[in-house]
């Protein structure tokens, strides 16, 4: 997210929107928010994206008025999938892409989107 930020610094609002794809909890969307980009933020984990709306109504943040938050996954699929998630800061499409990023897990679980 530091280089998400520097990049973002060295623009102009203006010259378009940010748009954050796997968002976590905000780390990248919500500095681009508060520098004045219309950010779009794409997260398919519920619980993290609720961190994200708890976040903006807990500290009484104006970025949301440059912030949408999206519970929804991103892919080259039409329809309806499974997200697999070894922790709420890693997911994946499948459970061997999850298992190759973090391992295995006995507390693995999936959500469909």
């Amino acid at each position: 997210s530091d280089s998400a930020l520097q990049m973002a610094k060295l623009k102009d609002p203006e010259d378009g929107a940010f748009v954050d794809v796997g968002g976590w909890i905000g780390d990248s969307s919500f500095p681009s928010a508060a520098l004045g980009f219309d950010t779009y933020v794409f997260e398919p984990v519920r619980f993290n994206t609720n961190l994200m709306h708890t976040s903006l109504q807990a500290n009484s943040c104006i970025i949301s008025e440059h912030l949408t938050i999206i519970n929804a996954m991103v892919s080259n699929f039409d329809g309806n999938s499974s997200v697999y998630v070894r922790r709420a800061d890693n997911s994946a499409m499948t459970k061997e892409q999850a298992t190759k990023i973090v391992g295995e897990s006995d507390l693995d679980y999936a959500c469909s989107c």
